[in-house]
């Protein structure tokens, strides 16, 4: 047979046992309701007797911790009771402290489901007092709530339950405004697009600009852009440019991107031109002479633009006329420009 002893660890010789079994014959015992130990540090050991009573030599002592208090339960502090969240929320409580440590069990379930009875998130086991959802949440509304559980087992009463609003709708996709799609700009171009509003504001916008239409290498990204306009600071090299903007609201619910439009940086002047008439050294009595020069071709741009200057001498110090952006390879001298 056997003889049970459980005490405390002030009795380590075992004098005043909490509990004392004698005349056992199973191996194992579960104490009865009436013998329930209260919280605290205990030892234990069992001594075998034969037939004739003669006990055993030298029992092993053992220790054990019983612990049956449950934990608080924690306080909810993020979101905001009733808050309206974007589709990935993080979900914050307060810390729980218990001897035995503890772990926190998160429930997320539709605002219909009272009990949580069918929850769409029940994560256990949670080390840190906050939780952030892997599958983005739809719109809709939604209840949660949070348990501590130590590391005894015992677990606490659930917190209150909170309920959010759930925001999944991303704002309206830009609308580009300029420059115009093919239109040639210099190296450092202002791109602007339609503003946009979302009852989740504000709003942000993100810029991508690409030599290819895949827009696999990005030449520019700009992310939470707060107004519908960018100038490009770092000149751009000589090329087609594909670019397009997304809104994004302040649940981080982004658009689509716009349909792109695409720019021509030309940083290669035209060809110059030559002079046709009057010819060098002409000696005339018209004070109003036709200026007439070649034309021009560019492989950038709907149209070519000139300027020309007329001056006393070559060096073009003092200048007598300066007629600039004429469309056309020539020019006569108006009556009030008479030479």
């Amino acid at each position: 047979s056997y003889t049970l002893q459980v005490t405390t660890p002030a009795d380590a010789g075992f004098a005043t046992p909490v509990l004392s079994k004698t005349g056992l014959t199973a191996t194992t015992y579960t104490l009865l309701s009436a013998e329930a130990l209260n919280d605290g540090s205990y030892m234990w050991r069992v001594r075998v007797f034969d037939a004739l009573g003669n006990p055993g030599c030298c029992p092993t002592t053992r220790s054990f911790q019983v612990d049956a208090t449950a934990p608080a339960a924690p306080a909810l502090s993020l979101p905001a009771d009733g808050a309206v969240e974007g589709p990935l929320p993080m979900f914050e409580w307060s810390s729980v402290t218990d001897p035995g440590g503890v772990t926190y069990r998160f429930q997320l379930t539709t605002s219909t489901d009272t009990n949580f009875t069918g929850p769409s998130v029940d994560q256990s086991d949670i080390q840190i007092t906050m939780f952030h959802p892997v599958t983005p949440l739809f719109s809709g509304s939604y209840r949660w709530r949070v348990q501590a559980k130590d590391g005894f087992g015992n677990t606490s009463a659930f917190s209150a339950a909170r309920t959010l609003t759930g925001d999944a709708t991303p704002p309206p996709v830009p609308t580009l405004t300029a420059p115009d799609s093919g239109a040639p700009v210099s190296g450092t171009p202002t791109l602007t697009w339609s503003a946009v509003t979302d009852p989740n504001g504000p709003v942000t916008y993100s810029l991508q600009a690409s030599t290819q239409a895949s827009f696999l290498l990005l030449a520019i990204e700009q992310t939470n852009l707060t107004v519908p306009t960018f100038t490009v600071t770092t000149p751009l090299v000589q090329g087609t440019y594909f670019w397009r903007v997304a809104a994004r609201d302040g649940k981080l619910n982004q658009s689509a991107f716009s349909a792109f439009r695409t720019f021509i940086v030309d940083t290669t002047p035209p060809p110059v031109p030559s002079i046709t008439a009057p010819a060098q050294g002409l000696k005339t009595s018209n004070r109003t002479p036709k200026l007439d020069w070649s034309d021009v071709t560019d492989n950038v741009g709907p149209t070519v633009k000139y300027q020309v200057q007329l001056a006393a001498n070559g060096l073009f110090i003092t200048l007598t006329l300066d007629k600039s952006n004429l469309k056309v390879s020539e020019y006569t001298l108006a009556q009030g420009e008479a030479l």
